[in-house]
């Protein structure tokens, strides 16, 4: 990509794209400059899509190198399109213009184009049209619409409390109710994932797959009929690094190494040995010894030669596994039929975990080298200094931060990833009460009830055997969708004693930083799919980045970056979109720090857990009280809630209105 002036020249240094393919990606470009100027916004996305799939259809059914190259490129400049990106045609080139921080109307814009687009396939408008389709559940026709409270009707109650202390208890009533996939409601007989997924069709940004572990929930209301729906969230695994919130956590490397600098222990220099012998007893060998890559005895007193030897055997068993994948027999390590002793060790033994085991394996007997050179006639104090004052002790420290992270990352600490009100609740600020609701006790009861028993995959096939980790849920992370605050996590705070805590250890959501928008969610499925078809093509060297668990983080990351290169836009440029989000923590725990690195074995509450739903309606009650009375002393709040209606023609925003092409939804009383 060249510069010219603030317009930047792509699609010209890459031998993907045909002569033909530019041509048609110019014509593509002046129809939608022309749209552009045509239509008004919301019109001129529809006909974006339009020549979208036109053009699509022009290049048929790509079956080679090219035709994938240029579909992958049409799906890419759509997106970017959406986004807010100009293009242009240049003396027979394309160029592109760079866009700017986008503010927060311009940000929610892109996420409507983006959740549109999702909007418009076929199985989320069966989906949509079947839940608001009536049906017998008992003696009564239900449908979605039986799970919303009519706004007309909670705008009076909370106007009009039938209490005479004006207590509002009895005209919203909170609870937690947890999504599994084989629950259904009581009063509808609609599954409740179902129930989670419609709500989460009408929020601004578009629905995304939860990967590792997930927690859904629905906040519901006990006070109305049906116990309609006020508030839907879930959790779901921690990204492995970023880098803010790992220094507020206080497992960043760097940081911890700088502490242990200035206050080095005894007990510090013992927890990084035992930190790395207890993983090195962890790892599976039996395979090593059998083809004589070492001996158990060589684990003592590893040496360089061995080290060196297993680092050779990972890459080997690496390149092995980029050309088995997809083969039959390399699915059979898949297959339970066997047992889960047996299932366990085929994993290990296939060539993407022995690969990761010799790796890791190699690079903990480094560290065990590196240790062991401090004498040992002096103290375990004085050893951990020497280390220290060392380039390469302070890194072998810092790979000991790394792995003590990795054992935790993905059971300790989850994501708040989905979290918000569903109408017409959301003016009340029921979105925070959704979020105190996840920092519940309540919450870390079923995150632990669903995850105590449950092996870590990972670890597992790293092991040759079934590891559970612990199930402790000790801290939340969440990030704002638009980086300006106030955010409806601002001022949540939950009062210790409230959970049978301490007065002074509130359960608070704690602004961290502002972040740079870096990912990859201004670019939809449809463009996933078509760079994922590019790199696979037979002529472009069968090149491929799998989707496969274990086999490295971020599978969607790494496909469009390598994607976007090959079709010879600037990736780094493009995935980092400029999105800024505020990142938030709360911490459930006291001694987070210690039991995060390993060095304390049980986590320190700041709460009491027993009778946890007991401790979930007494965080509603302190929102009541907190946050909705207050409220309720402005008038538009209930006007907004009053604008929700369930009488035909119903005007009711926790509906999912589809976009105008897709056909007639059916209506309340059909």
């Amino acid at each position: 990509m060249t510069m010219a002036s603030d317009w930047y020249s792509f699609l010209e240094e890459t031998e993907a794209l045909s002569t033909e393919s530019r041509d048609r990606l110019l014509q593509f470009i002046k129809a939608v400059n022309l749209a552009k100027t045509t239509f008004e916004e919301q019109e001129f996305l529809d006909e974006l899509e339009r020549l979208r799939r036109k053009h699509l259809k022009r290049t048929g059914s790509p079956a080679g190198r090219t035709l994938k190259a240029e579909c992958a490129a049409l799906n890419v400049l759509a997106d970017l399109i959406r986004q807010g990106f100009t293009f242009r045609e240049f003396r027979g080139s394309l160029q592109m213009q760079d866009l700017q921080t986008a503010d927060r109307e311009a940000r929610r814009l892109q996420l409507l184009a983006q959740r549109r687009e999702h909007l418009r396939s076929e199985s989320v408008q069966e989906f949509v049209r079947s839940m608001e389709r009536r049906r017998f559940f008992g003696t009564k026709r239900v449908s979605i619409f039986s799970l919303m409270r009519d706004g007309r009707e909670l705008a009076d109650a909370l106007r009009y409390p039938t209490s005479t202390d004006n207590d509002l208890e009895a005209t919203i009533q909170p609870y937690l109710e947890f999504v599994e996939p084989d629950r259904r409601c009581e009063f509808t007989g609609l599954y409740l994932m179902d129930i989670w997924r419609y709500f989460r069709l009408t929020w601004t940004n578009r629905p995304k797959s939860i990967p590792g572990r997930t927690i859904m929930y629905l906040v519901r209301d006990r006070s109305a009929e049906n116990h309609p729906v006020m508030g839907i969230g879930a959790l779901g695994s921690s990204a492995v690094k970023v880098r803010k919130r790992d220094e507020c956590l206080g497992w960043e490397p760097d940081v911890v190494v700088q502490e242990l600098t200035e206050h080095p222990t005894t007990r510090t220099m013992s927890w990084l040995e035992k930190t790395v012998d207890e993983r090195i007893a962890e790892i599976f060998i039996q395979d090593l010894i059998e083809d004589e890559i070492l001996q158990a005895r060589d684990l003592e007193e590893p040496g360089n030669e061995l080290i060196l030897a297993l680092r050779k055997e990972s890459e080997e068993q690496r390149e092995i596994h980029r050309q088995a994948i997809g083969s039959s027999g390399y699915s059979k390590a898949n297959d339970r039929e066997k047992g889960e002793d047996q299932y366990w060790e085929t994993r290990a033994r296939s060539p993407l975990f022995r690969s990761k085991r010799a790796g890791e394996l190699a690079s903990l007997l480094q560290i065990k080298e590196v240790i062991r050179e401090r004498p040992s006639s002096v103290s375990a104090k004085e050893r951990l200094r020497l280390l220290l004052d060392t380039k390469e002790g302070s890194g072998a420290v810092r790979k000991v931060v790394r792995l003590a992270r990795s054992l935790r990352v993905g059971t300790a600490i989850a994501d708040l990833v989905v979290c918000g009100a569903v109408p017409p609740y959301n003016p009340l600020l029921v979105g925070k009460l959704v979020a105190m609701l996840s920092a519940s006790p309540e919450m870390v009861r079923e995150y632990r009830r669903r995850y105590e028993k449950r092996p870590s995959v990972i670890a597992s096939s790293m092991a040759g055997r079934r590891v559970v980790r612990p199930a402790d849920l000790v801290f939340i992370g969440t990030t704002s969708l638009y980086g300006e605050r106030p955010s409806q996590y601002d001022r949540i705070s939950i009062p210790g004693e409230l959970l049978g805590g301490e007065a002074d250890q509130p359960i608070k959501y704690r602004l961290i930083a502002d972040t740079e928008g870096w990912g990859t969610s201004q670019f939809g499925d449809a463009t996933t799919r078509a760079i994922q078809e590019f790199l696979q093509s037979e002529s472009n060297g069968g090149r491929r980045v799998n989707f496969l668990f274990g086999e490295g983080a971020n599978p969607k990351l790494r496909a469009l970056r390598e994607g976007l290169s090959a079709l010879g836009f600037d990736e780094e440029s493009l995935l980092r979109h400029g999105n800024k989000k505020s990142l938030y923590g709360v911490r459930l725990i006291s001694n987070l720090q210690e039991y995060l690195l390993g060095q304390h074995k049980s986590p320190r509450y700041l709460f009491d857990r027993r009778n946890p739903a007991a401790k979930s309606e007494r965080i509603a009650e302190w929102w009541r009280e907190r946050w909705l009375r207050k409220r309720l002393q402005k008038t538009r709040p209930l006007e907004e809630v009053r604008d929700n209606t369930l009488i035909y023609p119903i005007r009711h925003r926790a509906r999912v209105l589809l976009p105008p092409d897709a056909g007639a939804q059916e209506r309340l009383f059909e």
